[in-house]
């Protein structure tokens, strides 16, 4: 009990119960409280004046366009965090301050996710995968890093075309920018979250966090850009063919979905040999499986958007090359007279082959500024003969449909009985 004398508490009394002191009326309980003179007592009793804390308003549930935009947000926070730590280890000045700040920022609660999705994963709580929200935060959150990583790669692919390269060095120059982006993504977001974690810690002094921080962002970032270059050799360089579409998609949402949970697994291994010796593989299947969800789901909306337009943009390409060779009545009757779509390929390559060596020998007698345009050597005859049977698009109608997959098969032959039961006509696929 704070040191007080009687007259200092009667005194104090006075004081609360005298509203002012201009008052006619001395004493009125119209003018008070009991409440104040128990506080008054409670401050000069006690030495202080004990508030009841405030229960904390419960935030108001975000609609979809407030979450999205609080993901995507998020999602550029994370990136820059990412490649903020990545500068730091390569001691850029100003880059620490920078990765620190956007880790912070993190915090806001306009970034925040919902408070039931802050915790656990889908292993834990598998009714998420239902939840809008859920999907909505880990889409939108992921988005950002996944184009900062494939930009550098998709710029040196169309820097290389502008250049001329061949298909060898454009698949080099596509991989190597897909590598450098992915590394700066990968190496500084586990330095950052090592570091991070470690000074939550407070076991480890600054020299042991810099040093042990740096040798798993090195670890992960090399490992997981190398792991990153397969679904991006599958996006942007290999061409499936117009009737390999749909396989298209599936093949991407696969790979990225591996590569993901692969890629979770390679940075739980390199947090065990740094900061955190006692950590388990097995301890982290749900952190692997969401994150293999979450990989699959982005592919095949990746393989989809890019597939498609790719698909638009060579139905044209082709369409066009082969009116200018006049070979594009002839494929279509090829097919008619039962060819097989290789043996087309190969008259296509013949063909491509004599006018390739034609405008060469042109070439040779004139001068370099006159000379005439060499078809590229890169032009896939199979590619081509596919575009040109099944493509559609850009104005384009085919009358053939590709011959279908195992699986397609199947479900074509279910379907040929279904109709010959009910007598319908078998429709064929040429």
């Amino acid at each position: 009990m704070a040191d007080i004398s009687l007259r200092d508490l009667g005194s104090s009394i006075e004081n609360v119960l005298t509203p002012t002191a201009s008052s006619r009326n001395r004493f009125s309980m119209s003018d008070t409280d009991f409440t104040d003179i128990g506080k008054e007592i409670n401050r000069m009793l006690m030495g202080s004046e004990e508030e009841t804390p405030q229960p904390k308003l419960k935030a108001k549930p975000r609609g979809f366009i407030a979450e999205t935009a609080s993901a995507l947000s998020s999602g550029v926070v994370q990136t820059g965090e990412a490649l903020a730590g990545t500068a730091e280890m390569a001691v850029i000045p100003g880059a620490g301050t920078a990765r620190k700040y956007l880790q912070d920022l993190q915090g806001n609660d306009m970034l925040a996710r919902p408070d039931y999705l802050k915790e656990g994963t889908v292993l834990d709580n598998p009714e998420r995968l239902s939840d809008w929200r859920w999907w909505t935060r880990s889409l939108g959150e992921n988005l950002p890093n996944m184009v900062t990583m494939m930009f550098p790669g998709v710029a040196a692919i169309k820097g290389a075309q502008a250049l001329n390269w061949g298909a060898k060095a454009i698949r080099a120059a596509g991989l190597s920018g897909a590598w450098t982006g992915s590394m700066a993504i990968e190496a500084g977001s586990a330095y950052s979250q090592a570091k991070q974690e470690m000074a939550q810690n407070g076991t480890f002094d600054a020299p042991t966090i810099e040093r042990v921080a740096t040798m798993e962002g090195l670890a992960a970032g090399t490992v997981n850009s190398i792991i990153e270059l397969l679904p991006f050799d599958n996006l942007f360089l290999r061409q499936a063919g117009a009737d390999r579409l749909v396989k298209r998609i599936v093949r991407q949402a696969f790979l990225e979905g591996s590569t993901e949970t692969a890629q979770e697994a390679v940075n739980v291994l390199v947090e065990k040999m740094g900061h955190k010796p006692d950590q388990k593989l097995s301890d982290n299947i749900g952190r692997m499986l969401e994150a293999g969800i979450i990989g699959g789901t982005m592919g095949g909306m990746a393989g989809g958007t890019v597939g498609t337009r790719v698909h638009s943009r060579n139905v044209k390409r082709y369409n066009d090359l082969a009116d200018s060779l006049g070979i594009r009545e002839d494929v279509t009757q090829w097919k008619k007279d039962g060819l097989s779509d290789e043996a087309i390929a190969g008259k296509v390559s013949e063909t491509l082959k004599k006018n390739r060596e034609m405008s060469e020998n042109i070439n040779a007698d004139l001068p370099e500024d006159k000379q005439m345009p060499v078809l590229s050597p890169d032009i896939d005859a199979k590619e081509m003969t596919s575009y040109l049977l099944y493509g559609k698009g850009a104005g384009i109608i085919t009358e053939f449909s590709p011959e279908p997959g195992i699986i397609g098969k199947q479900v074509e032959s279910a379907r040929d009985k279904v109709y010959r039961a009910m007598g319908m006509k078998v429709k064929s696929t040429v």
